[in-house]
């Protein structure tokens, strides 16, 4: 069968969608309510998505110019703890008016995730 994904926005965050996929394998089911958690500690989500906005390269100033991105990366997080373990962005192809521009980020963590 092939991989059903759909794309939904999110209403607190005007512009952000996320792509989901609704016809995922039952056995990954059964995995995530397996309680095995020595396959469940660490989860790995690939990351991709693009940026559009208009930005002032100094602050103050009415000079701005388009920025248009394409980022892909990887957010492992350990689901069990509900904690972000590491999470990496890079540009794919970046631009900020005529200039092109490379950025990456990694980033880890130790610190606990905030209780709900």
């Amino acid at each position: 069968m092939p991989r059903r994904e759909v794309t939904v926005e999110i209403p607190e965050y005007p512009g952000f969608t996320a792509t989901l996929w609704v016809n995922y394998p039952k056995g990954l089911q059964a995995d995530l309510k397996s309680g095995d958690t020595a396959r469940l500690n660490t989860a790995l989500a690939k990351l991709e998505g693009s940026l559009k906005m208009k930005r002032s390269f100094y602050p103050g100033r009415d000079d701005y110019k388009p920025i248009n991105a394409t980022l892909v990366g990887f957010l492992e997080f350990s689901p069990a703890a509900r904690r972000v373990e590491s999470m990496a962005l890079v540009t794919e192809k970046a631009s900020y008016g005529d200039e092109e521009f490379g950025a990456g980020m990694h980033s880890v963590s130790s610190a606990p995730a905030p209780e709900k």
